[in-house]
């Protein structure tokens, strides 16, 4: 009998790494198993470069208000 989603999100990863090898070695896969994984890899990638970027788009947001208060205060002080 399958778990419940409530009860699977109780378990640590560590314990559902486990229950899947405890049941891979009866069950029979078939070809979505391997599709599944590599989705999974691919938005695992995905998910990484578009955390890269987000921190790159942060620093240049904070480089561009550093110049726009140096701006302003150069400004400022020619008048």
């Amino acid at each position: 009998m399958a778990e419940t989603v409530a009860e699977l999100k109780k378990l640590s990863d560590e314990e559902l790494v486990r229950r899947h090898d405890e049941r891979a070695t009866s069950t029979v896969v078939g070809t979505a198993h391997y599709l599944d994984e590599l989705r999974s890899r691919e938005n695992a990638r995905l998910s990484r470069s578009v955390e890269r970027i987000t921190k790159y788009i942060f620093w240049l947001t904070c480089v561009m208000a550093v110049a726009t208060l140096v701006q302003l205060l150069l400004a400022f002080r020619l008048n």
